[in-house]
């Protein structure tokens, strides 16, 4: 410790150098923290029930209904605790720019196989009650300024339709982003329009246990082979994983960008650390014709590399961790992000090793030039 004030000193003897490296490092970290949290949260859903929710869609194509009759042949297959069908509505509330998710849903089976969208009992009982009865996430209602009771008329974009809604109830969950409404509404319009009553977007049941997820969903999709409504079963991490790699290799992607933003910090941490050695490589040679080790002198040099790069990497894990801390861990489809632990650790050990590397150098060229070079230079 008692070199402490020294390097501290020394540290804010170029107080925008130390500044800005220590941000550079610090916006860096943020960004590796939250990238492998998204990454984590997509692969991991930390919900214990998810691991037991399987999903079965079209074979061909999401964008492919399934047949009604789907729901009631899963249901009855062994297995199979608890099923519900899902569909996709997409519509907008008065202008597109006001897009969100909203479903239809069999509201006598929705809450068997999603718990966790916590309704009050008395709302409930509202929504069952009115065929016209949607609820919302209490997020979503804050957006739009919702409240039970009122009236909302949505537009759709893939069904002729357009419905019209009586909010009944709020929920609360670990997505309250969504607007759920009654699927027999949207059947009983469709009817006599051009529509395609009798179709369902996803069908998602529960099973026991881990061991029951591969041989039920074989179970499921041999059901429908050869048939005009094949399906894809899988389990709910991978129907979450399946909307980001649309994009591409996600992992790759991931891995890639940490890899460049690992990159960035070191060429910054050591260009900034290089000009801080030239400046100081005077007083290195006089610390060393004083008696000091040269060990010791590169050491106090590399502990303001560690210094700089450790208090941007602390600060860079720890605002995501704030932002997120808040976040439910139990995601219905899309996850919301929770740091693991293990995470953070390592934004802060990767800030840390970026200023061990980035000082290392400059501290060895300190203490190898001669006393008598290093102080004709000054």
């Amino acid at each position: 410790m008692k070199y402490l004030p020294l390097i501290l000193r020394n540290l804010l003897r170029n107080k925008r150098r130390s500044g800005l490296t220590a941000f550079a490092i610090f916006v860096s970290t943020f960004l590796v923290v939250a990238l492998q949290t998204a990454l984590y949260q997509f692969e991991n859903p930390p919900s214990e029930q998810s691991r037991f929710r399987l999903v079965a869609r079209h074979a061909t194509s999401l964008q492919n209904p399934l047949p009604e009759a789907h729901v009631d042949k899963i249901r009855n297959l062994p297995g199979i605790l608890k099923t519900t069908p899902l569909t996709w509505f997409g519509a907008y509330w008065k202008d597109e720019d006001n897009w969100f998710a909203n479903f239809e849903i069999e509201s006598d089976t929705f809450w068997d196989v999603f718990p966790e969208v916590r309704l009050p009992e008395e709302e409930r009982r509202a929504f069952l009650a009115d065929p016209q009865g949607c609820f919302v996430g209490r997020d979503l209602a804050a957006k739009f300024d919702w409240k039970v009771g009122d009236r909302i008329v949505l537009t759709g974009q893939i069904y002729p339709l357009n419905p019209e809604l009586n909010v009944r109830g709020i929920y609360d969950g670990p997505d309250s982003t969504w607007l759920l409404f009654h699927r027999k509404y949207v059947e009983e319009a469709l009817k006599t329009s051009a529509g395609r009553p009798g179709r369902v977007g996803t069908i998602w049941f529960l099973v026991a246990g881990p061991e029951d997820v591969a041989p039920v969903s074989a179970r499921v999709d041999a059901a429908f082979r050869n048939s005009n409504g094949e399906t894809k079963t899988e389990t709910e991490k991978a129907f979450q994983l399946s909307f980001v790699e649309m994009m591409g290799d996600l992992r790759a992607i991931v891995r890639n960008i940490v890899a460049a933003v690992a990159l960035t910090m070191l060429l910054v941490a050591g260009n900034a650390m290089a000009m801080a050695a030239r400046e100081r490589a005077a007083e290195a040679a006089v610390l060393r014709a004083l008696g000091f080790p040269p060990a010791r002198v590169g050491f106090l040099f590399l502990s303001e590399a560690v210094l700089v790069a450790g208090i941007g990497g602390l600060l860079g894990t720890l605002l995501p961790v704030l932002l997120f801390f808040n976040s439910s861990p139990e995601p219905i489809m899309f996850p919301t992000f929770r740091v693991p632990t293990g995470i953070a650790a390592s934004g802060i050990l990767l800030a840390l090793l970026v200023g061990a590397l980035a000082g290392g150098l400059p501290a060895w060229g300190l203490v190898r030039r001669p006393i008598a070079q290093a102080l004709r230079r000054a």
